[in-house]
């Protein structure tokens, strides 16, 4: 890891969403407060949130700040592993799983899931959507 990203990992740590908001792009965030609110109407209570192409997992953050807190957060990517320690801080109970999105993956047991700027990227675009809606629990 070079020092820009230890930096950034250092900062990420220590400020969390306040570092973020002003070291990511809005729209990230705009997002992220979007996924919230659609969380909050399906009026679930502490929904288990899948964030399918978590990237670098920003709505984790904005899921441990909300008003109706999310019940945990799985986020999945290439290489999600690698977010482990950038997130030790966080208190919602959380998951990284390193998935390949385009092969034959499952996840069971979430109430909600959120794939944002993803599907572009991936090979089967159809294929990906049966995998999370498999992935979440019916009737959620």
């Amino acid at each position: 890891m070079g020092l820009a990203q230890r930096i950034d990992e250092a900062l990420h740590r220590t400020f969390g969403l306040a570092y973020l908001c002003v070291a990511r792009e809005r729209s990230i965030h705009e997002r992220c407060d979007y996924a919230r609110a659609a969380f909050a109407a399906l009026g679930l209570d502490r929904p288990r949130v899948l964030d399918v192409g978590c990237g670098g997992g920003i709505l984790l953050r904005h899921l441990a700040r909300a008003p109706i807190a999310a019940a945990s957060y799985t986020g999945l990517d290439w290489r999600a592993t690698r977010l482990d320690s950038r997130y030790r801080d966080v208190r919602l109970p959380h998951r990284f799983l390193d998935i390949d999105l385009d092969s034959d993956w499952q996840v069971e047991g979430d109430d909600a899931a959120w794939c944002s700027e993803v599907l572009e990227h991936l090979i089967d675009d159809a294929g990906v959507l049966r995998k999370i809606a498999r992935s979440v629990v019916p009737g959620a």
